[in-house]
């Protein structure tokens, strides 16, 4: 017996709600929507880049310095959407996910437009 308490030793705490399970994939939804956000960003700030120089295509110094940024950008948005596709694969259905390959897409589009007119201005102009 309880010495602190009259009635005996209590029941315990108990859950008045149920506790819901964790969903398979969500990690990696949540993780390609962070990738595609950071390569979104990154290629937003490449692309207003490039529209402020005006220069990029014609100027192949130029645009030698964007390559390696392109590379990264599109690092990012194919991780970005490998881990959405992992996690559809996994059963998750989540708006993290469906954003994340959205994002991770639009990324990879955006770094090959910028590889392609690295790779126009050094043909035309190197």
């Amino acid at each position: 017996m309880d010495q602190g308490s009259p009635y005996g030793v209590s029941p315990g705490y108990i859950v008045p709600y149920a506790i819901r399970p964790v969903r398979p994939g969500r990690g990696f939804g949540i993780a390609g929507l962070v990738l595609g956000i950071i390569g979104a960003v990154y290629a937003f700030v490449l692309l207003t880049t490039q529209v402020a120089q005006g220069t990029f295509i014609t100027d192949p110094e130029l645009a030698a310095g964007f390559v390696p940024l392109g590379i990264l950008i599109a690092v990012f948005g194919l991780l970005s959407v490998v881990f959405s596709v992992i996690s559809g694969a996994k059963g998750c259905r989540s708006g993290a996910r469906a954003a994340g390959l959205a994002l991770g897409i639009e990324t990879l589009v955006i770094s090959g437009l910028t590889m392609f007119c690295a790779l126009v201005g050094f043909l035309l102009f190197g």
